[in-house]
Protein backbone atom coordinates (compact mmCIF):
# COMPACT_ATOMS: atom_id res chain seq x y z
CA UNK A 1 0.00 0.00 0.00
CA UNK A 2 0.78 3.56 -1.11
CA UNK A 3 2.03 5.73 2.26
CA UNK A 4 -0.70 7.90 2.91
CA UNK A 5 -0.45 11.31 3.21
CA UNK A 6 -1.88 13.43 6.50
CA UNK A 7 -4.94 15.13 4.74
CA UNK A 8 -7.37 14.05 6.68
CA UNK A 9 -8.20 16.27 9.33
CA UNK A 10 -10.50 18.61 7.34
CA UNK A 11 -12.60 15.26 6.19
CA UNK A 12 -16.35 15.17 7.41
CA UNK A 13 -16.66 12.40 10.21
CA UNK A 14 -18.27 10.61 8.27
CA UNK A 15 -15.57 10.19 5.94
CA UNK A 16 -13.46 9.47 8.62
CA UNK A 17 -15.70 6.76 9.96
CA UNK A 18 -15.58 5.13 5.73
CA UNK A 19 -11.85 5.54 5.86
CA UNK A 20 -11.11 3.79 9.67
CA UNK A 21 -13.30 1.01 8.75
CA UNK A 22 -11.56 0.73 5.35
CA UNK A 23 -8.00 0.97 7.40
CA UNK A 24 -9.21 -2.20 9.43
CA UNK A 25 -10.24 -4.48 6.25
CA UNK A 26 -7.13 -3.39 5.07
CA UNK A 27 -5.03 -5.22 7.51
CA UNK A 28 -6.47 -8.57 6.54
CA UNK A 29 -6.03 -7.72 2.56
CA UNK A 30 -9.69 -7.91 2.55
CA UNK A 31 -11.88 -5.29 0.35
CA UNK A 32 -15.78 -5.03 1.63
CA UNK A 33 -18.49 -4.89 0.11
CA UNK A 34 -20.60 -1.77 0.98
CA UNK A 35 -23.56 -3.42 3.01
CA UNK A 36 -20.42 -4.88 4.91
CA UNK A 37 -18.74 -1.43 5.26
CA UNK A 38 -22.18 -0.78 6.47
CA UNK A 39 -22.28 -3.39 8.97
CA UNK A 40 -18.62 -2.88 10.32
CA UNK A 41 -19.00 0.64 10.12
CA UNK A 42 -16.35 1.95 13.26
CA UNK A 43 -18.17 5.04 14.75
CA UNK A 44 -19.38 6.05 17.92
CA UNK A 45 -21.40 8.55 16.30
CA UNK A 46 -25.10 8.01 15.08
CA UNK A 47 -24.92 7.94 11.15
CA UNK A 48 -28.21 7.67 8.81
CA UNK A 49 -27.80 4.86 6.54
CA UNK A 50 -28.78 7.86 4.17
CA UNK A 51 -25.79 10.12 4.83
CA UNK A 52 -23.53 6.80 4.39
CA UNK A 53 -24.72 5.93 1.12
CA UNK A 54 -24.18 9.89 -0.17
CA UNK A 55 -20.64 9.79 1.57
CA UNK A 56 -20.15 6.98 -0.36
CA UNK A 57 -21.52 7.67 -3.65
CA UNK A 58 -19.61 11.35 -3.19
CA UNK A 59 -16.75 9.40 -2.91
CA UNK A 60 -13.59 9.31 0.18
CA UNK A 61 -10.55 9.98 -0.55
CA UNK A 62 -7.56 7.08 -1.11
CA UNK A 63 -10.46 4.71 -0.93
CA UNK A 64 -11.49 3.07 -4.37
CA UNK A 65 -14.41 0.47 -5.45
CA UNK A 66 -14.58 -1.49 -8.42
CA UNK A 67 -17.26 -4.27 -8.70
CA UNK A 68 -18.87 -3.01 -5.47
CA UNK A 69 -16.02 -3.81 -3.02
CA UNK A 70 -13.81 -0.84 -1.23
CA UNK A 71 -10.54 -1.20 -1.14
CA UNK A 72 -7.44 1.24 -0.41
CA UNK A 73 -5.67 3.08 -3.16
CA UNK A 74 -2.18 0.18 -3.46
CA UNK A 75 -4.55 -2.68 -2.18
CA UNK A 76 -5.99 -3.61 -5.84
CA UNK A 77 -4.69 -6.64 -5.35
CA UNK A 78 -6.86 -8.09 -2.57
CA UNK A 79 -9.85 -7.17 -5.49
CA UNK A 80 -9.20 -10.08 -7.38
CA UNK A 81 -8.21 -12.24 -4.92
CA UNK A 82 -11.67 -12.13 -2.64
CA UNK A 83 -12.82 -13.28 -6.03
CA UNK A 84 -10.74 -15.94 -6.63
CA UNK A 85 -12.00 -17.05 -2.95
CA UNK A 86 -15.45 -16.69 -3.08
CA UNK A 87 -16.43 -20.26 -4.44
CA UNK A 88 -13.24 -21.53 -1.60
CA UNK A 89 -15.94 -19.88 0.78
CA UNK A 90 -19.33 -21.37 -0.26
CA UNK A 91 -17.56 -24.60 -0.23
CA UNK A 92 -16.06 -24.32 3.41
CA UNK A 93 -19.07 -22.99 4.37
CA UNK A 94 -20.83 -25.64 3.24
CA UNK A 95 -18.64 -28.11 4.80
CA UNK A 96 -19.21 -26.36 8.32
CA UNK A 97 -23.03 -26.32 8.22
CA UNK A 98 -22.62 -30.40 7.53
CA UNK A 99 -20.20 -30.71 10.70
CA UNK A 100 -22.35 -28.38 13.08
CA UNK A 101 -25.43 -30.61 12.14
CA UNK A 102 -23.54 -33.75 13.44
CA UNK A 103 -22.56 -31.54 16.50
CA UNK A 104 -26.27 -30.61 17.01
CA UNK A 105 -27.15 -33.66 18.42
CA UNK A 106 -25.14 -32.93 21.37
CA UNK A 107 -27.77 -31.82 23.89
CA UNK A 108 -25.58 -30.11 25.77
CA UNK A 109 -24.42 -27.62 23.13
CA UNK A 110 -26.65 -24.34 23.04
CA UNK A 111 -24.96 -22.90 19.80
CA UNK A 112 -22.12 -23.10 17.15
CA UNK A 113 -21.19 -20.75 15.30
CA UNK A 114 -18.56 -20.06 12.83
CA UNK A 115 -15.76 -17.12 13.90
CA UNK A 116 -12.19 -15.95 12.51
CA UNK A 117 -11.40 -15.57 8.89
CA UNK A 118 -13.90 -17.66 7.57
CA UNK A 119 -16.83 -15.85 9.42
CA UNK A 120 -16.20 -12.86 7.13
CA UNK A 121 -15.50 -14.62 3.62
CA UNK A 122 -11.98 -14.53 3.88
CA UNK A 123 -11.70 -18.49 2.45
CA UNK A 124 -8.03 -19.54 1.81
CA UNK A 125 -7.18 -23.46 0.78
CA UNK A 126 -5.19 -24.39 3.75
CA UNK A 127 -7.87 -22.45 6.51
CA UNK A 128 -9.37 -24.63 8.96
CA UNK A 129 -12.39 -23.95 10.21
CA UNK A 130 -13.08 -22.13 13.71
CA UNK A 131 -16.18 -22.93 15.81
CA UNK A 132 -17.60 -21.23 18.54
CA UNK A 133 -19.87 -22.98 21.15
CA UNK A 134 -22.08 -22.32 23.82
CA UNK A 135 -23.05 -25.17 26.50
CA UNK A 136 -25.42 -25.55 28.53
CA UNK A 137 -23.88 -24.48 32.45
CA UNK A 138 -21.04 -27.01 34.36
CA UNK A 139 -20.93 -29.12 30.77
CA UNK A 140 -18.18 -27.24 29.44
CA UNK A 141 -15.32 -29.71 29.98
CA UNK A 142 -17.69 -33.13 29.41
CA UNK A 143 -19.42 -31.35 26.23
CA UNK A 144 -15.71 -30.53 24.88
CA UNK A 145 -14.74 -34.16 25.11
CA UNK A 146 -17.91 -35.46 23.75
CA UNK A 147 -16.85 -32.76 20.84
CA UNK A 148 -13.55 -33.33 20.49
CA UNK A 149 -14.29 -37.18 20.44
CA UNK A 150 -16.55 -36.92 17.61
CA UNK A 151 -14.57 -34.84 15.27
CA UNK A 152 -12.12 -37.68 15.74
CA UNK A 153 -13.76 -40.28 14.88
CA UNK A 154 -14.89 -38.20 11.81
CA UNK A 155 -11.22 -37.27 10.93
CA UNK A 156 -11.80 -33.51 11.22
CA UNK A 157 -10.13 -32.57 14.12
CA UNK A 158 -7.06 -30.21 14.12
CA UNK A 159 -5.06 -31.04 16.58
CA UNK A 160 -2.33 -28.87 18.00
CA UNK A 161 0.44 -28.33 16.64
CA UNK A 162 -0.54 -28.78 13.28
CA UNK A 163 0.80 -26.09 10.92
CA UNK A 164 -2.02 -26.60 8.38
CA UNK A 165 -5.18 -28.41 7.95
CA UNK A 166 -7.45 -27.64 5.21
CA UNK A 167 -11.16 -28.23 6.30
CA UNK A 168 -10.56 -29.25 9.74
CA UNK A 169 -12.01 -27.90 12.63
CA UNK A 170 -10.78 -26.15 15.57
CA UNK A 171 -13.49 -25.41 18.60
CA UNK A 172 -11.18 -22.49 19.68
CA UNK A 173 -13.75 -20.76 21.58
CA UNK A 174 -16.50 -22.51 24.38
CA UNK A 175 -17.83 -20.88 26.99
CA UNK A 176 -21.26 -21.75 29.11
CA UNK A 177 -24.51 -20.21 29.32
CA UNK A 178 -23.85 -18.55 32.47
CA UNK A 179 -20.97 -16.39 31.60
CA UNK A 180 -21.68 -14.70 28.01
CA UNK A 181 -20.40 -11.32 28.86
CA UNK A 182 -17.07 -10.65 28.02
CA UNK A 183 -14.61 -9.05 30.25
CA UNK A 184 -14.27 -5.28 30.97
CA UNK A 185 -10.51 -5.49 29.51
CA UNK A 186 -11.20 -7.59 26.42
CA UNK A 187 -13.58 -4.84 25.49
CA UNK A 188 -11.71 -3.11 22.45
CA UNK A 189 -12.45 -3.20 18.49
CA UNK A 190 -11.05 -6.46 18.31
CA UNK A 191 -13.16 -8.41 20.09
CA UNK A 192 -16.07 -6.47 19.22
CA UNK A 193 -15.05 -7.25 15.35
CA UNK A 194 -14.87 -10.78 16.14
CA UNK A 195 -18.29 -11.22 18.10
CA UNK A 196 -20.13 -9.38 15.21
CA UNK A 197 -18.55 -11.56 12.51
CA UNK A 198 -19.50 -14.89 13.92
CA UNK A 199 -21.91 -16.70 11.83
CA UNK A 200 -24.84 -18.70 13.16
CA UNK A 201 -25.08 -22.09 12.48
CA UNK A 202 -26.99 -23.89 15.57
CA UNK A 203 -28.56 -22.60 18.24
CA UNK A 204 -30.94 -23.32 20.90
CA UNK A 205 -32.88 -21.34 23.44
CA UNK A 206 -32.12 -18.78 21.72
CA UNK A 207 -29.13 -18.24 23.55
CA UNK A 208 -27.01 -16.20 20.48
CA UNK A 209 -29.13 -13.20 20.89
CA UNK A 210 -28.35 -13.48 24.66
CA UNK A 211 -25.30 -13.81 24.09
CA UNK A 212 -25.46 -10.37 21.95
CA UNK A 213 -27.59 -8.80 24.56
CA UNK A 214 -24.78 -9.71 27.42
CA UNK A 215 -22.29 -7.75 25.07
CA UNK A 216 -24.01 -5.00 23.47
CA UNK A 217 -20.88 -3.38 24.35
CA UNK A 218 -19.92 -3.79 20.68
CA UNK A 219 -22.17 -1.01 19.68
CA UNK A 220 -19.60 1.76 21.01
CA UNK A 221 -17.61 0.36 18.51
CA UNK A 222 -20.05 -1.27 15.62
CA UNK A 223 -23.36 0.16 15.77
CA UNK A 224 -24.47 -1.37 12.72
CA UNK A 225 -22.80 -4.49 13.46
CA UNK A 226 -26.32 -6.53 14.83
CA UNK A 227 -29.08 -4.48 13.12
CA UNK A 228 -30.21 -7.46 11.26
CA UNK A 229 -30.43 -10.96 12.33
CA UNK A 230 -31.35 -14.00 10.60
CA UNK A 231 -33.37 -16.50 12.37
CA UNK A 232 -31.38 -19.68 13.56
CA UNK A 233 -32.82 -23.35 13.58
CA UNK A 234 -31.53 -25.99 15.74
CA UNK A 235 -33.29 -29.49 14.30
CA UNK A 236 -33.44 -32.46 16.88
CA UNK A 237 -35.18 -35.39 15.56
CA UNK A 238 -38.15 -36.87 17.39
CA UNK A 239 -36.87 -40.26 17.34
CA UNK A 240 -33.49 -39.16 19.01
CA UNK A 241 -35.29 -37.78 22.01
CA UNK A 242 -34.55 -40.23 24.16
CA UNK A 243 -30.84 -41.08 23.53
CA UNK A 244 -30.47 -37.26 23.83
CA UNK A 245 -32.11 -37.16 27.02
CA UNK A 246 -29.82 -39.65 28.30
CA UNK A 247 -26.61 -38.59 27.28
CA UNK A 248 -27.52 -34.96 28.50
CA UNK A 249 -28.21 -36.41 32.31
CA UNK A 250 -24.26 -38.06 31.62
CA UNK A 251 -22.65 -35.26 30.26
CA UNK A 252 -24.19 -32.90 33.62
CA UNK A 253 -23.26 -35.96 36.56
CA UNK A 254 -20.71 -34.18 38.98
CA UNK A 255 -18.36 -37.24 38.67
CA UNK A 256 -17.96 -36.97 34.28
CA UNK A 257 -17.02 -33.29 34.80
CA UNK A 258 -15.04 -33.62 37.15
CA UNK A 259 -13.21 -36.83 35.22
CA UNK A 260 -13.35 -34.93 31.99
CA UNK A 261 -12.21 -31.68 33.13
CA UNK A 262 -8.97 -33.37 34.94
CA UNK A 263 -7.54 -35.33 31.51
CA UNK A 264 -7.89 -31.79 29.34
CA UNK A 265 -6.87 -29.94 31.85
CA UNK A 266 -3.61 -32.16 31.87
CA UNK A 267 -3.46 -32.00 28.10
CA UNK A 268 -3.96 -28.89 27.30
CA UNK A 269 -1.27 -27.70 30.01
CA UNK A 270 1.25 -29.55 27.72
CA UNK A 271 0.36 -27.28 25.13
CA UNK A 272 0.24 -24.09 26.89
CA UNK A 273 0.59 -20.72 25.25
CA UNK A 274 -2.38 -17.96 25.34
CA UNK A 275 -5.02 -19.93 25.77
CA UNK A 276 -7.83 -18.58 28.23
CA UNK A 277 -8.37 -21.50 30.74
CA UNK A 278 -11.41 -21.19 33.71
CA UNK A 279 -14.68 -22.43 34.52
CA UNK A 280 -16.65 -21.09 32.28
CA UNK A 281 -14.52 -20.60 29.05
CA UNK A 282 -11.45 -21.71 26.89
CA UNK A 283 -9.97 -20.06 24.25
CA UNK A 284 -7.14 -21.58 22.31
CA UNK A 285 -5.80 -18.54 20.73
CA UNK A 286 -1.78 -20.01 20.15
CA UNK A 287 -0.96 -16.31 18.74
CA UNK A 288 -1.44 -12.94 20.30
CA UNK A 289 -3.56 -11.07 17.09
CA UNK A 290 -5.08 -8.70 19.61
CA UNK A 291 -2.06 -6.78 20.42
CA UNK A 292 -0.86 -7.16 16.76
CA UNK A 293 -3.70 -5.97 15.15
CA UNK A 294 -5.11 -3.07 17.25
CA UNK A 295 -1.31 -1.68 17.60
CA UNK A 296 -1.34 -2.09 13.16
CA UNK A 297 -4.43 0.07 13.03
CA UNK A 298 -3.60 2.55 15.49
CA UNK A 299 0.15 3.04 13.29
CA UNK A 300 -1.66 3.30 10.23
CA UNK A 301 -4.90 5.55 11.56
CA UNK A 302 -2.04 8.21 13.11
CA UNK A 303 -0.27 8.22 9.97
CA UNK A 304 -3.54 9.86 7.52
CA UNK A 305 -4.15 11.85 11.29
CA UNK A 306 -7.01 9.70 12.42
CA UNK A 307 -7.87 9.25 16.00
CA UNK A 308 -8.24 5.50 17.10
CA UNK A 309 -10.20 6.92 20.32
CA UNK A 310 -12.79 8.43 18.43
Amino acid sequence: MEELPKLYRNMTYQQQAILRTVLYSDLFAFPLAKEELWKFLITRRPLSKKGFEKVLQDGIPHVITKDGLYCLSGSEASLSKREEHRELFLQKMHAANTIAQKLSYIPTILFIGVSGSLAVGDARPQDDIDFFIITKKETLYSTRLIILSLLEAYGLRRRAGEQTAPDKVCVNLLIDETHLHWEKAKQNLYTAHEIAQVRPLFERENIFRRFLAANDWIHTFLPNSTQELLPIVGRIWRREYLVLHVLQSLLSKGLIINVSKALQLRTIRKHHTHEIVTKHKLAFHPYNYETHILRNFREKCEKVGLLTKF
